[in-house]
C-alpha cells in the first residue's frame, strides 16, 4: 500500500501512546459483507466499531462480490447512505475513536466520497458525540462535490467536549445514494514552526503475515530515524531502528490480528503516519 502524505515538522515531543484514530474507518473490520438497507441492528453487529443511527435506516455494505457500484476506495468495503428527501429521514453512521478527543484541539478528518448521479447528490455533515447512539455536536456540513468517482475531503473539528465518537449523516435534502470510505482523524494541535516535507512510505506485504518491510522516501534529509506500532486502542507495541538507510523491518511476533498503525519518527518528531493489518 503506497501513500504520499505532506507532513508538519514540529518541535514537540512524541508521546508514548498514538493519537485518537477511528478504529474502523475504513470498515475493514467486520463478521460479513454485501447487505443492501441493512436494519440498524443487523448493521451493528457485522461492522465493527461503527453504528447506524439515521432515521432512514438503509445502509448498503458493498465490496468484495457486491460490484455494482465499482469498488473500495481503500481495501474491500464501503458504504452507501442514502437522502430520503421525501420521508425527511437520513442515514447516518458513528465511529468509535480509540480514546477521548482533546477539548479544544484541532483535528483534520478525511475521507472519501462519490455519488450515484451528480443529479441526485447531496452534502455529509459531520460532528462528534459522547455516545454511540446520537449525532452529537454538528461541526462541519460539507459543499455538493456531485461525482460518480472518489474524491478526497477534509474537514476540520474543534470539539468543545471529550467525544469517544465521530459521527457523520446525510443531509435530506438531497435525494440519491452517497458513497464514502477511509475516515481518518489526525491531531494537529501541537504543531508550530513548520516545515513542509514530502515523504511516500510503502508497506510490503500488507497485510502483514509473518514480517513485512517499510520503505520511505524524503525530499530531506532525515536522521535518527525510528518507526514506532500502535495497536487500535493507541498501545505502543514496536518500536524500531532501520535495517538501512530508508528501510524498516517489521515482525508479526505475538501481535494480534487487527489493524495497527505506525510512525515514522525523525529526532523524536513524528514526520509520517501510516496504516498495515496482521493476519
Amino acid at each position: 500500500m503506497k501513500k504520499s502524505l505532506l507532513i508538519f515538522i514540529c518541535a514537540v515531543a512524541i508521546t508514548t501512546a498514538y493519537s485518537q484514530t477511528i478504529l474502523n474507518g475504513d470498515f475493514e473490520t467486520g463478521t460479513s459483507y454485501c447487505e443492501t438497507n441493512s436494519p440498524k441492528t443487523q448493521f451493528d453487529t457485522i461492522i465493527s466499531d461503527c453504528k447506524e443511527i439515521g432515521k432512514a435506516n438503509q445502509i448498503d455494505i458493498f465490496g468484495g462480490a457486491c460490484t455494482t457500484y465499482g469498488s473500495a476506495e481503500s481495501g474491500s468495503y464501503f458504504l452507501a447512505m442514502v437522502s430520503d428527501y421525501y420521508n425527511n429521514a437520513e442515514d447516518a453512521i458513528s465511529m468509535k475513536l480509540s480514546k477521548a478527543m482533546m477539548i479544544g484541539h484541532t483535528y483534520t478528518l478525511t475521507y472519501y466520497d462519490k455519488y450515484e448521479s451528480p443529479s441526485l447528490a447531496c452534502s455529509l455533515e459531520f460532528g462528534y458525540s459522547l455516545n454511540d447512539s446520537t449525532f452529537g455536536t454538528l461541526a462541519y456540513s460539507s459543499p455538493y462535490f456531485a461525482t460518480t468517482s472518489w474524491g478526497k475531503h477534509t474537514v476540520s473539528i474543534k470539539p468543545t467536549k471529550a467525544a469517544t465518537y465521530l459521527t457523520v449523516r446525510t443531509n435530506t435534502q438531497g435525494g440519491g445514494w452517497t458513497f464514502v470510505d477511509n475516515f481518518v482523524l489526525t491531531d494537529l494541535t501541537g504543531i508550530e514552526e513548520a516545515t513542509l516535507i514530502n515523504i511516500t512510505a510503502e508497506v510490503f506485504p500488507n497485510p502483514v503475515t509473518d514480517r513485512a518491510t517499510i520503505h520511505f522516501s524524503s525530499d530531506k534529509n532525515l536522521e535518527n530515524v525510528q518507526l514506532i506500532v500502535f495497536d487500535a486502542l493507541g498501545n505502543k507495541v514496536q518500536q524500531l531502528k532501520p535495517i538501512s538507510a530508508n528501510t524498516f523491518e517489521i515482525t508479526k511476533e505475538n501481535s494480534a490480528v487487527g489493524i495497527y498503525f505506525y510512525q515514522i519518527v525523525n529526532e523524536n518528531t513524528p514526520v509520517y503516519r501510516g496504516k498495515l493489518v496482521m493476519e
